[in-house]
């Protein structure tokens, strides 16, 4: 599951990055340097994806919650203040697909990618602003 958050933030804060950059230069989406971002960006929610399908066919429903406080404790004792939630908040996103995969709605992580700056879960703070 700290796996999961991991590639979800990583691959939200690339795309992220990207529609930055792409705002404040004016370039075009197949330049070399946003097709870079996008790369990264699309292996790493890929890559979330796979995880998240594993851990809903591989895992007892009843201990998610469990472990997702774990997880969140774990995740919140290394945040430096003022530091990025995002990768805590993609906790709460995993749990949502996970209940979607069990009650049979999957989806293709090419739409995934598509649609991922939108995911609710990263709405409240989706303008703070991107480190590294």
């Amino acid at each position: 599951m700290r796996q999961a958050s991991a590639n979800a933030y990583i691959g939200w804060r690339s795309l992220k990055k990207r529609e930055i950059y792409l705002r404040r230069t004016g370039k075009n989406a197949s330049d070399e340097t946003p097709r870079k971002i996008f790369g990264e960006a699309f292996q790493m929610i890929n890559d979330y994806w796979h995880l998240v399908v594993e851990i809903a066919e591989k895992n007892q429903a009843e201990i998610f919650p469990e472990v997702k406080q774990e997880v969140a404790e774990w995740l919140r004792s290394r945040e430096e203040p003022g530091g990025s939630i995002q990768q805590r908040k993609a906790l709460d996103l995993i749990e949502r697909h996970i209940s979607q995969i069990r009650n049979g709605h999957s989806q293709l992580p090419d739409d995934l990618v598509s649609s991922f700056l939108d995911q609710p879960e990263f709405q409240e703070s989706s303008n703070e602003e991107i480190r590294n």
